[in-house]
């Protein structure tokens, strides 16, 4: 039962029956190793108008031998070596605390699993959009304060260590080192968002708090001397393909409102890893 579920999962992933969000505000990529259908790995950007805005998170998936009587076990991968607790609901460990998953105890029943009804596609969505929201700080049970001077006062502190540690760890380091098998995908992602970053960087620094002024810039210094190597190296990549400066200048400036292209151009040319476990995914194809 396990297979025969995860089989037509994936076909609708494969064949757009099931579309994944593909947006430069907000994308979500899946690689699946096609020797072990079980064990995929995901890519969730971070949506607009929230502190993880153009990060790039990674997740680990595995589909015990329940599936789907269980849920998939997730867990993120992009914590700076377990050091950074994104959200009250994505700790330092990697545990991804959702209802969905079974790992919060929360919520009412339509939150929960099940069985028939509840998909990986389900699962990748909520992160997103239920965990990577404007003001995490409000996920964390039992705290209050949400509209008032106090509370968006701490909301603000908190969202300033998570824009550092995003700024850090899902966008200079996840481009630095991409994470293995979504290194065409990262790339890409920073290629065609770099004028929004850059401007998103500019407003981080305006925001930051006095104490947090020099961290931050640090952070956004380093990001944007990658952002510079990336795009040097598509002027160099333009400029061997065509002997007409305008046409290298053409291919520098991809406008970052434009939409992503398809997830067949985009994802056919993941790099593979070692061996087939959540780690590292093996002979992998890629859905979105």
């Amino acid at each position: 039962k396990k297979m025969k579920r995860l089989m037509k999962e994936m076909k609708d992933f494969k064949t757009g029956k099931t579309d994944l969000p593909l947006h430069p505000g907000a994308s979500i990529f899946l690689c699946v190793d096609s020797r072990r259908m079980d064990v995929c790995r995901a890519l969730i950007t971070g949506p607009v108008d929230t502190p993880y805005a153009m990060g790039a998170f990674a997740f680990d998936i595995f589909f015990p031998d329940q599936y789907p009587q269980q849920p998939p076990m997730v867990k993120l991968i992009t914590t700076g070596a377990g050091t950074v607790r994104f959200n009250p609901n994505l700790y330092n460990d990697g545990k991804v605390c959702l209802s969905l998953l079974g790992t919060w105890h929360g919520g009412d029943a339509t939150e929960k699993w099940l069985p028939e009804r509840s998909t990986l596609y389900q699962v990748l969505v909520s992160i997103q959009s239920i965990i990577m929201v404007e003001q995490p700080m409000y996920n964390e049970p039992g705290v209050g304060g949400e509209g008032t001077a106090d509370g968006d006062r701490q909301s603000k502190l908190y969202n300033d260590v998570v824009i550092r540690s995003t700024v850090r760890f899902a966008m200079f380091e996840m481009l630095r080192k991409p994470v293995q098998g979504f290194e065409n995908v990262i790339r890409t992602h920073f290629k065609l968002n770099r004028p929004t970053i850059d401007r998103l960087l500019t407003t981080y620094v305006a925001a930051a708090e006095p104490s947090d002024s020099a961290a931050i810039a640090k952070s956004v210094d380093q990001l944007r001397k990658e952002l510079a190597q990336l795009a040097n190296e598509d002027v160099a990549e333009a400029e061997a393909e065509c002997d007409d400066p305008p046409c290298a200048e053409s291919a520098a400036t991809t406008d970052a409102n434009t939409e992503l292209p398809s997830s067949a151009s985009v994802l056919a040319t993941g790099e593979a890893a070692a061996s087939p476990s959540p780690a590292a995914l093996d002979d992998s194809e890629f859905y979105n």
